[in-house]
C-alpha cells in the first residue's frame, strides 16, 4: 500500500493541472502569522488549552510510539482512523512524545497552508476571503445558542439531533480527521485527471470512515465528468490501489466494535412535526446564509448542487451514539459550499446584509478560540491528557473500549495483521 501511494503521487504531481495563479509575498506573511496563531491555540502540540476530545488524543499518539505496530493489547487491538498521527508517532519513537507532539503541530501547520494555498490555486488569486473564511466559516449558531453565548460553552448542539461544525470547532475538537479531509477535498477540486481523483478520494477512508461516505458522491460527479471512457479508466492502478484500501482498512474497522446503531431521523418516537421544524431551522440557520445568495449564481452547477443535496439529506440520517455522522460526513461538503461562498464573494455580488450576517457568524468561532485563548492564561494544568493509554484508560473506560478496541479473532487480525 506504501508502494502504490509514492508511486500514484508521483503520477498525481506530473499530471497537476497547470494555473495561472501567483503567491503575493505580503499576503502569505499575514496568512502564516494568522494560521499560525489559529493552530497554537488549537491544542494541537501541547501549546495551548486543549479540549475534551485531546484526552483521547494525547493517549493515542502515546500509545502508538510506545506499543509496537500494529498496536495490541491484552485481550484486544487497536481500531481507530489513526493514521494522522502515523507520521508523528514514528518521529517519537525514535525521540519521545514530547518531540512527537512539536512534530505533530509542524506537520498540521503546513498542512493548513497547503490547503489555503490550494483553495487559492482553485480561485486564481490570493483572496483576503478565503483566508478569513478558513478561519471564521461558520453558520449562524449564535442566534439560537441562548445563554450558553455569554459562556464559554459549546455552542453548536443547540439541537438534540443536529450540528453542522464550524471549521474552527472542527479543527479545536477533531483536527486528526478535518485537516486531512480538507486537504483531500481541495485537491479533488484542483485536479484534472480522473485517476487521480480516484486515487485522491480513496485515501480519506484512512483518516476518515464518515467523510469518506460523502465525498464518493462528489470524486464520482468529477470523475464522471472528467472521462470520456468509464471502463478503460476504471482498469487502473489507481483502481486496484483503491480496492486494495477498501478490502484492508474494511477488515480493519469492522475488527471493532462498529457504529452502534443506525437510523433514519423520522423513525425515531418523536413528533414528527417537531422534527421537521427543527429540521428547517437547521437548515436555515447553518445553510441560509451561504445558500440563498449563492443559488441563483451558481444553480447550472452540477458539483454545487451535489453539495446543497448531500447537506440537506445528511440530516435525516443518525448514526452511533453521539451522531458523528451528521458532524463528520458534512466536512468535505461544508467545505466546497465554502469555497463556493468564497468565489461569489469575489465576483462582487454582494450587499451590505450580507457582510453583517458573516460577522455574526463569526461569534461562534471566536467564542471557540477565545475560550481556548483564555484557559491558555488563567489555568496552569490546560493539557488534557487523562485517560494516558487506551490499553489502560484511568477514565472513559466504556467509551474507550467501545470505540477504540478490536476483536483479536477477526478476519483482520488473523489474516491481515501479523
Amino acid at each position: 500500500m506504501s508502494f502504490f501511494t509514492i508511486y500514484l503521487s508521483y503520477r498525481v504531481f506530473k499530471n497537476y493541472k497547470e494555473s495561472k495563479y501567483m503567491p503575493n509575498k505580503k499576503y502569505w506573511l499575514i496568512a502564516v502569522i494568522s494560521i499560525f496563531l489559529w493552530l497554537f491555540f488549537s491544542g494541537v502540540g501541547g501549546f495551548s488549552f486543549q479540549n475534551e476530545d485531546f484526552h483521547y488524543r494525547n493517549a493515542l499518539l502515546r500509545d502508538l510510539i510506545n506499543y509496537s505496530w500494529p498496536v495490541k493489547y491484552d485481550n484486544y487491538g487497536l481500531v481507530y482512523y489513526f493514521t494522522y498521527f502515523l507520521p508523528c508517532a514514528l518521529v517519537g519513537k525514535i525521540t519521545n512524545f514530547s518531540i512527537a507532539n512539536i512534530f505533530l503541530f509542524i506537520y498540521s501547520y503546513i498542512s493548513i497552508l497547503s490547503i489555503l494555498y490550494l483553495i487559492n490555486r482553485y480561485i486564481g488569486k490570493d483572496s483576503t476571503y478565503s483566508l478569513i473564511l478558513l478561519i471564521f466559516f461558520s453558520g449562524l449558531d449564535v442566534l439560537v445558542a441562548g445563554k450558553n453565548a455569554l459562556s464559554f460553552s459549546h455552542i453548536e448542539w443547540y439541537t438534540n439531533f443536529f450540528q453542522y461544525s464550524a471549521n474552527t470547532t472542527l479543527l479545536y475538537w477533531v483536527f486528526n480527521q478535518t485537516i486531512p479531509i480538507w486537504l483531500i477535498t481541495i485537491l479533488l477540486l484542483n485536479l484534472s485527471n480522473n485517476k487521480n481523483i480516484l486515487f485522491i478520494s480513496s485515501l480519506s477512508f484512512f483518516y476518515s470512515p464518515f467523510a469518506t461516505i460523502m465525498i464518493v458522491p462528489i470524486s464520482v460527479y468529477l470523475y464522471l465528468k472528467n472521462t470520456n471512457n468509464i471502463i478503460k479508466n476504471i482498469v487502473s492502478l489507481e483502481f486496484i490501489n483503491a480496492l486494495i484500501i477498501l478490502f484492508v482498512l474494511g477488515s480493519f474497522y469492522l475488527s471493532g466494535n462498529g457504529i452502534g446503531f443506525f437510523c433514519f431521523l423520522l423513525s425515531t418516537n418523536n413528533s414528527k412535526v417537531i422534527l421537521l421544524l427543527t429540521y428547517i431551522s437547521f437548515i436555515l440557520i447553518e445553510l441560509g446564509l451561504y445558500v440563498i445568495p449563492t443559488f441563483k449564481v451558481y444553480k447550472n452547477d452540477k458539483l454545487y448542487l451535489i453539495v446543497i443535496i448531500i447537506l440537506l439529506s445528511i440530516p435525516f440520517c443518525i448514526m452511533s451514539i453521539n451522531n458523528d455522522f451528521i458532524s463528520r460526513t458534512s466536512i468535505a461538503p461544508l467545505f466546497i459550499l465554502m469555497v463556493y461562498f468564497i468565489k461569489y464573494l469575489e465576483s462582487g455580488k454582494k450587499r451590505i446584509i450580507i457582510y453583517f450576517l458573516l460577522l455574526i457568524t463569526f461569534i461562534n468561532p471566536i467564542h471557540e478560540i477565545g475560550r481556548s485563548v483564555y484557559f491558555t492564561f488563567t489555568t496552569s494544568d490546560y493539557i488534557t491528557d487523562d485517560i494516558i493509554s487506551l490499553g489502560n484508560p484511568k477514565i472513559y473506560k466504556k467509551k474507550v473500549k467501545y470505540e477504540m478496541y478490536g476483536n483479536l479473532n477477526s478476519f483482520y487480525y488473523k489474516y491481515l495483521s501479523k
